[in-house]
């Protein structure tokens, strides 16, 4: 009797399907050798599982494996709002440059006036000997004060100069933002590749328990339909089970279509055909990086795209004041292009300017202190997910001697399979948040902040 017991124990070991995960803690010493050898069974059994679904799959499509590297680098290759922003940084540049051309000319335009001599426009014209004026001496005199109403004087041109130099900052610092915005965008490209690429591979976890859940349960109705044929339980208990079933597909089912149409998304935003098999490559969070935020949190504000980008702003409505106060009620040409009232106007431009800096800066703070908790909460659920596994393992192997010993049935060995595969799939979800958490702020230290939280 004790040697089938010991075949049929066996038998579930090398059935079992209890996985390590990649990142898993060592075991507890008080899971002992048997847990790693159970374990390691097991492990094989997933593998070989693998193999034969990957054989299966390689009959009708290829299976291309892809990086959370490779995504990320294809995805910003063929994204168009990067393409877009730095086509629109040259553009800016192009006419920094026509500018600063049309400077220079102005700049000589004001050196010859003050080079010309004034008696060279005096009424002394080419006059007869006799004192007297022909009328083609008055013509001519006609002509050059013509002329000379209708050349710019010093002031205007001065006054051009100054709009220009105020125009050469101003397109200067829109060229600095444009780059800002730049750098914002790719980053914010990278967080949604990892974000879409992060929940993917969760939902393949959960994909996983629910196929094991599946199972369990078409074994638990085929238990139930045996037990209806001996008179053990009704009908009605036996259909509570296959409904239990169909609920439990229909869940698997549900899930399976969102996961197909995540990974539609990132391959729409890889521009990576849909009709091949991909199999993503998983990630692990890096140990060596710490949660812990720094101690001056005003050089991460300082440095975040938000601000910078808003300072930026604000430096375009200054020079525009500037101008404006240097130039209040005065007549330039017969014109008064900045009066009272505009100049006003001008001026609380620079006080919303001033105050949308400060408001970003207060937004990007608490966003950042936000990361760094959300980042920490991760760490915390990544290491009690680990325990719990851990734990969960060890009553599993405990069962398992409780079962050869005949101490409880082998639905109840099997239903503590499924509870261990729950804490281990519980154990990968919290891998990847954590993993997504500290990628959170990689970026943060690179500048970027997400808009919202």
């Amino acid at each position: 009797m004790k040697k089938r017991m010991k075949r049929s124990a066996a038998a579930v070991l090398a059935a079992g399907v209890l996985l390590a995960p990649a990142m898993a803690a060592a075991p507890v010493a008080a899971a002992g050798v048997a847990q790693q050898g159970v374990m390691a069974a097991e492990a094989a059994s997933l593998n070989s599982t693998r193999t034969t679904a990957a054989a299966g799959a390689a009959e009708t499509a290829e299976v291309r494996l892809l990086t959370l590297e490779e995504a990320i680098t294809r995805a910003l290759e063929v994204d168009s709002n990067y393409k877009i922003l730095e086509y629109t940084w040259r553009m800016l540049d192009a006419q920094l440059e026509e500018l600063e051309e049309q400077e220079e000319e102005l700049e000589k335009a004001i050196d010859n006036l003050d080079d010309t001599d004034p008696a060279q426009n005096g009424s002394g014209g080419s006059g007869s000997g006799s004192g007297q004026l022909t009328p083609e001496d008055i013509a001519e005199m006609i002509q050059k004060a013509l002329e000379q109403l209708m050349a710019p004087n010093k002031d205007t041109l001065e006054f051009q100069r100054d709009q220009l130099e105020v125009a050469i900052d101003k397109l200067e610092s829109q060229r600095n933002a444009t780059r800002l915005q730049q750098q914002e965008a790719r980053e914010g490209v990278k967080m949604l590749v990892t974000q879409l690429y992060v929940a993917l591979l969760s939902m393949k976890q959960q994909l996983w328990l629910m196929d094991t859940v599946v199972q369990q349960q078409e074994k638990a109705v085929h238990n139930a339909f045996l037990k209806y044929q001996l008179g053990l339980i009704s009908m009605e208990a036996q259909e509570q089970e296959v409904r239990k079933l169909k609920d439990e597909q229909r869940n698997a089912d549900s899930l399976r279509i969102q996961y197909e149409k995540q990974l539609a998304q990132l391959l729409f935003l890889l521009d990576l055909p849909q009709d091949q098999e991909y199999e993503l490559a998983p990630v692990s969070p890096d140990p060596e990086q710490s949660v812990q935020p720094p101690e001056n949190v005003d050089e991460l504000v300082a440095n975040s795209y938000k601000v910078r980008q808003a300072r930026e702003a604000l430096r375009q409505a200054r020079l525009e004041y500037s101008l404006a106060e240097d130039y209040e009620d005065e007549t330039i040409g017969g014109e008064t292009p900045y009066t009272e009232n505009k100049v006003n106007a001008i001026r609380y431009q620079v006080r919303i300017a001033e105050e949308q800096l400060k408001q970003t800066e207060r937004n990007v703070r608490a966003q950042i202190d936000s990361l760094y908790r959300s980042a920490a909460d991760a760490q915390a659920a990544y290491e009690l997910a680990q325990k719990k596994w851990m734990d969960m393992s060890t009553d599993y192997q405990r069962m398992v001697l409780r079962y050869e010993l005949g101490l409880i049935a082998r639905q109840d060995l099997e239903n503590m399979n499924v509870a261990v595969r729950q804490a281990q799939v519980q154990l990968e979800m919290a891998k990847y948040q954590y993993f997504l958490a500290l990628a959170q702020l990689s970026a943060l230290q690179a500048g970027y902040v997400p808009s919202s939280m």
